[in-house]
């Protein structure tokens, strides 16, 4: 080879000194989605979309899993522009929400979801175009099945995570640039507990992902190609 092999690079998570902030949390997104109605505009044909459907009344099981007990979630629902109807929305039959309304979107704040299944609906005074339901709510930073992807909270400076159900032996890797994942060592692992330490500045997002070294594809053998 005509120089040394490409490396990922490595950064210290060591846990150390006062941090801004620790979590043991992070929020994620939960997407519900169905395309069964097309809509096309006949004067603008290259303008289409797929739609849940049409009606007023529409009614979905939703699955958080991890969910932090009595947290509040955000439920963000897309529907076709210049419909001038606001849904409420119903969680685990519970009261109506009114909806706050930005041009195509409805937004809902509800502290009525439950780890595990949960069910909404939503009753329109008019028939409306569903496009997507997006469900935002906090998770518990804890491994399942050996692997997670979870990104920085929303706030920067030094960070401490504190992650549960990490596998004896894993890996953790930065891979807020996917084409050069950072893979970050010396975080403190007490049984299943991990703990490592972070920074990020105020303009970054960060994406993490953990996986136990059983769960990641390595090669058996490598032999040189003879064309």
């Amino acid at each position: 080879y005509p120089g040394s092999p490409r490396q990922i690079a490595k950064a210290d998570g060591a846990p150390s000194g006062p941090v801004d902030v620790s979590v043991d949390t992070y929020p994620t997104v939960f997407h519900k989605e169905q395309e069964q109605v097309f809509y096309q505009v006949i004067t603008e044909p290259e303008n289409f979309e797929w739609y849940w459907g049409v009606g007023r009344s529409f009614s979905a099981p939703i699955q958080l899993y991890d969910l932090v007990p009595g947290s509040e979630a955000t439920v963000i629902v897309r529907r076709q522009a210049n419909q001038n109807v606001s849904p409420t929305l119903i969680v685990n039959g519970g009261g109506p929400i009114p909806p706050e309304v930005n041009q195509t979107y409805c937004t809902y704040h509800s502290s009525s979801f439950v780890d595990g299944a949960n069910s909404v609906q939503l009753q329109s005074p008019g028939d409306m175009a569903l496009d997507y339901i997006d469900v935002k709510y906090p998770r518990w930073l804890k491994v399942v099945d050996g692997t997670m992807s979870f990104a920085q909270p929303d706030t920067f400076g030094a960070i401490r995570y504190n992650l549960t159900q990490v596998p004896a032996q894993y890996f953790l890797f930065d891979i807020s640039d996917r084409n050069n994942p950072i893979e970050i060592i010396n975080g403190s692992l007490n049984g299943s507990s991990l703990v490592f330490d972070d920074t990020v500045s105020a303009a970054s997002h960060k994406r993490y992902v953990i996986a136990g070294r059983d769960r990641l594809k390595t090669p058996g053998a490598v032999t040189l190609y003879h064309a």
